[in-house]
């Protein structure tokens, strides 16, 4: 398909989708997604998206795997990407990221894997996000700390303003920013 940009600008693609495992809550009558979707790009690499089908998480992503090659007989394992939820239940789901771990595979069967976990104050805002940086290799890890300020008033509910911003090295002690 054409963009109908000029010059340098102009792209031609096709990407197309496939999908299953699609799940239909009867009681309800409600759609909850399809579990798995295929999306091939114009080069033929494909991304495999997975989705969460159940109440609290349904339509969420929670894992993603790119594939390079030029026909499915010789798909490789290019990167993955997941992703683990915390839910809690108030009378509403509350869902919170907790950890992610990205692969990088890159034509080696070893990856160079990433983790980071993720940690939410009592109204919902990031907290505190641990960026352990690749998994065999030491001292590229970051850690990153907010605090907030909280006017619970009836007038002015207001739970969700940063107020610090703040930037550890590898150690977790040593700052290498601060933003008030």
């Amino acid at each position: 398909k054409n963009n109908s940009l000029l010059g340098d600008f102009n792209a031609f693609g096709d990407v197309s989708y496939n999908y299953f495992g699609g799940k239909y809550n009867q009681s309800s009558s409600e759609f909850l997604g399809f579990g798995l979707v295929n999306e091939t790009m114009p080069d033929k690499s494909l991304i495999s998206h997975y989705f969460y089908q159940g109440e609290a998480l349904k339509g969420r992503e929670y894992k993603a795997e790119v594939f390079n090659g030029t026909n499915s007989s010789n798909y490789k394992l290019f990167s993955r990407q997941e992703s683990v939820f915390d839910v809690s239940y108030n009378g509403s789901y509350q869902v919170f990221l907790v950890s992610s771990i990205n692969s990088l595979y890159d034509g080696s069967s070893s990856g160079k894997v990433t983790n980071v976990t993720y940690y939410y104050d009592g109204y919902g805002n990031i907290a505190a996000r641990n960026n352990y940086g690749e998994a065999y290799l030491s001292g590229d890890e970051k850690f990153e700390r907010w605090e907030y300020s909280y006017s619970t008033s009836p007038t002015t509910y207001i739970v969700d303003k940063p107020i610090i911003y703040q930037l550890f090295g590898e150690d977790n002690s040593t700052k290498a920013k601060e933003t008030r």
